[in-house]
């Protein structure tokens, strides 16, 4: 059996710029690795040439729900400043295969003025997001960080990081 989503892991360009975002849009503060990887074999784990500069910090909440945060449904951020750039995201949808990371925050307008405030921009929403069979009423909104990555922000109370749920 599987482990929870340990991390998900995002190649950025400017790992500074990026890790404040984060910080500032999710209150990411916690850390669980913050390292220069140039010296390791992750050059050959992502398929990038020998000596690639690589810069990392892994993010993560301190606490949720006034509780310690589980080193798991971590960010991490790994800087690839010498890589090609990949393809540009489109300017107001998301695109077949692309992964959008979904994040819980307690006030979704806040974070969209963070969103911005911090290089990103905002997609759609907020929007009532409504499935009454599933007691599901929420605000989302979609959002791409300065990088260009898809966020999917949906404002919920922090203690349902905590529910467990299982549907048939």
């Amino acid at each position: 059996m599987p482990s929870p989503l340990i991390r998900a892991a995002l190649m950025v360009r400017d790992l500074e710029r990026s890790r404040a975002f984060y910080e500032a849009v999710l209150s990411l503060h916690g850390l669980y690795l913050d390292a220069d990887l140039t010296a390791t074999l992750s050059w050959k784990l992502l398929g990038l040439a020998p000596g690639t500069r690589i810069r990392a910090a892994i993010l993560k909440p301190r606490r949720i729900d006034d509780r310690p945060a589980p080193d798991f449904g971590m960010l991490g951020l790994f800087e690839l400043a010498d890589a090609r750039p990949s393809a540009a995201a489109p300017p107001d949808a998301v695109r077949f295969g692309e992964a959008v990371l979904v994040f819980y925050v307690a006030d979704l307008d806040a974070a969209l003025r963070a969103v911005v405030a911090g290089g990103g921009r905002v997609l759609s929403g907020p929007e009532r997001f409504r499935m009454p069979e599933l007691d599901v009423d929420v605000a989302e909104a979609i959002v791409r960080d300065p990088e260009g990555v898809a966020l999917n922000l949906v404002q919920t109370p922090e203690s349902l990081a905590w529910e467990t749920t299982e549907r048939a």
